[in-house]
């Protein structure tokens, strides 16, 4: 399957969306380590659909870099790029794969979740209940503001990068006006950690997508695949 989606939220990052279809075998067939990375997928994982969502990263990231990339990860498991030159975050849902790139030292995060109700089930884990009445206020809106939020909080977690964040307390989305895609504010309040965000989203069929750039107001502009 070609590329789902791709644009430039700055100059110098770009975000690509892979559907996937593949089985394991199709997914690695034009990378150089294609055997190495199938080896280590079926060390990782038991599960068949975690294989294919591990193996569409490194593929995607492949048809963005044309094979000059690879991906380890930090001790916590952020992950990062062999020769360092972008940050990169990823992201992987039923049926999807993703990834941001940035060209910078701001710190980035990025986070797909499948449209269900299952975030119902937790909201209180990790909402505040000021966050809670705001999607409360429009019950036709409520599982998505729900996942939305969910989604952000991911989001800025993976760009926080630190252990003992309580999404509800340390965490905190403030109201937007729900639409396709758009914008909303969110903080943290993690001790020496505050600091406020914009958080972009995308609304899909199939998904919700987030994405911020640390320190940075982006745009969202539909471009062809970029050459890194």
């Amino acid at each position: 399957m070609p590329l789902f989606q791709q644009f430039k939220p700055t100059i110098h990052s770009v975000v690509a969306v892979w559907q996937i279809s593949e089985d394991e075998t199709t997914l690695v067939q034009p990378l150089e380590q294609k055997d190495a990375l199938l080896a280590e997928s079926y060390k990782r994982f038991s599960s068949s659909t975690r294989r294919v969502e591990w193996l569409a990263v490194r593929r995607l990231l492949y048809e963005l870099s044309n094979n000059k990339l690879n991906i380890s990860y930090l001790p916590s498991g952020k992950p990062q790029l062999n020769d360092k030159t972008y940050r990169i975050s990823i992201s992987h849902t039923r049926g999807y794969a993703a990834i941001f790139l940035h060209h910078g030292e701001e710190e980035i995060g990025l986070d797909i979740e499948q449209i269900s109700n299952k975030v119902e089930r937790v909201r209180h884990r990790f909402l505040s209940e000021k966050e809670l009445m705001f999607a409360e206020e429009n019950l036709k809106e409520r599982q998505t503001k729900l996942l939305l939020m969910w989604s952000a909080k991911e989001t800025l977690y993976k760009i926080m990068d630190i252990e003992g964040v309580d999404f509800s307390e340390h965490l905190h989305i403030h109201a937007f006006r729900l639409s396709e895609q758009g914008r909303f504010h969110a903080e943290s309040s993690y001790v020496g950690k505050e600091m406020n965000y914009s958080v972009y989203y995308q609304l899909h069929p199939d998904f919700v997508m987030t994405y911020a750039i640390s320190g940075k107001e982006v745009t969202q502009q539909e471009i062809d695949l970029p050459t890194l």
